[in-house]
């Protein structure tokens, strides 16, 4: 059963405390102090209770698609905005909640919806934008806001099976690896490029590299990257060589 909590933090303005706001001039706003950008004004304060009660019958009890129920109850809150601050974590914490409660396997659910949207922030209010104002959007035609967030809930599941096939490749090369005798320095290392994925490690390894992740003089970054590579822990890039030279994790199976 979804039940609101508003979080606790300090804002320049004095706010309500656990409790939904006592005025009806709240607008979702970005930018800079000085700069900020008018995404939307929120609904009048006497119109939040009725809206709050609708939108958690229709969080509890619709058997609605999860994924289009929960693009429309995050927007739903956002534009209900019931408090002075903490609505848009309470919204995706929702959307979260939401997708857990009705999953199959919901010990299992490693994607975050609340982190797909961090990642694409300007984007998330740019739908907003084009969603909640009635002058861009007359039909009030939801479309475009559902086609967004599914996108974003779609990467968001992308990511997690790519952390999950990284977590596989770590676990499988450590498990070849376990008995070599690496130091500090070079364990650390392998696993800052095997936590990002060799393709995610832009340009691959160099001594360069090596310098900057652990602090060491170059005679020393030279020969561990030499032992890394007599060990099987790293493999020169196919068409690098000489001060050009790149290393990435050899095969793991």
């Amino acid at each position: 059963m979804i039940k609101l909590t508003l979080f606790i933090g300090g804002v320049i303005n004095k706010i309500d405390i656990a409790k939904f706001r006592s005025h009806s001039d709240m607008e979702v706003v970005s930018g800079a102090i000085g700069h900020e950008k008018v995404h939307y004004k929120a609904i009048p304060v006497e119109k939040i209770y009725e809206d709050i009660e609708n939108f958690l019958k229709y969080c509890n009890e619709s058997s609605e698609n999860i994924y289009i129920k929960t693009a429309i109850a995050h927007i739903w809150f956002v534009i209900i905005h019931p408090y002075d601050d903490g609505n848009g974590r309470i919204a995706r914490a929702i959307t979260d909640y939401i997708l857990s409660k009705n999953s199959s396997s919901t010990q299992f659910k490693l994607y975050s919806i609340s982190t797909a949207i961090s990642s694409d922030r300007n984007g998330y209010y740019d739908i907003l934008d084009k969603t909640t104002n009635l002058f861009l959007n007359k039909e009030f035609d939801l479309t475009p806001w559902i086609e967004w967030y599914l996108n974003i809930l779609n990467n968001a599941m992308k990511q997690s099976l790519k952390n999950i096939e990284y977590l596989i490749q770590k676990t499988k090369f450590w498990d070849k690896h376990r008995n070599k005798a690496l130091n500090e320095r070079q364990v650390k290392v392998l696993n800052k490029i095997l936590d990002m994925g060799n393709e995610n490690f832009e340009g691959g390894l160099n001594t360069k590299k090596y310098i900057s992740l652990t602090k060491v003089s170059k005679a020393t970054a030279v020969r561990d990257i030499t032992l890394l590579i007599e060990y099987g822990c790293i493999k020169q890039i196919e068409g690098t060589a000489g001060r050009n030279v790149r290393y990435e994790i050899n095969d793991i199976m």
